[in-house]
């Protein structure tokens, strides 16, 4: 299935292009909110139209986004980022430590916004808990020919 996610300012509020009908970024069908608002992305080279302050980064193909299709690779790249950490979580566990790490922004939004914002380094760290030890587990190797008598 799929994850629903809204745009949100950096300090967690609706972006402000929301709206309620084509869209829309809030409501019962949202499961997190990630940052969506002034997004540096990248671009087709010479196709930039907004300045920046460090020396024409636009021109070489940079330029500031904002909308849903900013804020969800910041969760879809989350979640790689916790599978990498522990590859063997399933889609459930996966989801838990999504929804539990997101900070709460009820308090500076009057809509509902899923879980709360995208805490990815939290995220991570809840996946990176439950992964098994990077230690291997040694084992004697044979012997290269067999010992007369078994050994207690």
């Amino acid at each position: 299935g799929a994850i629903g996610v809204a745009a949100t300012t950096d300090s967690g509020a609706r972006a402000s292009f929301a709206n309620a009908g084509w869209g829309s970024n809030y409501g019962a069908w949202v499961d997190i909110s990630a940052p969506g608002v002034e997004v540096l992305s990248t671009t087709i080279h010479d196709e930039c139209s907004l300045a920046m302050d460090d020396e024409d980064m636009t021109e070489c193909g940079y330029d500031w986004y904002g909308g849903t299709s900013m804020a969800t690779p910041h969760v879809a790249g989350a979640i790689a980022l916790g599978l990498s950490v522990n590859p063997g979580m399933d889609r459930q566990e996966l989801l838990e430590c999504l929804y539990n790490t997101a900070k709460d922004i009820s308090d500076v939004n009057t809509v509902e916004m899923g879980r709360g914002l995208l805490d990815a380094k939290a995220f991570v760290e809840c996946c990176a808990n439950d992964a098994p030890s990077a230690q291997p587990t040694l084992t004697q190797r044979p012997t290269a020919s067999p010992t007369e008598e078994p050994t207690e």
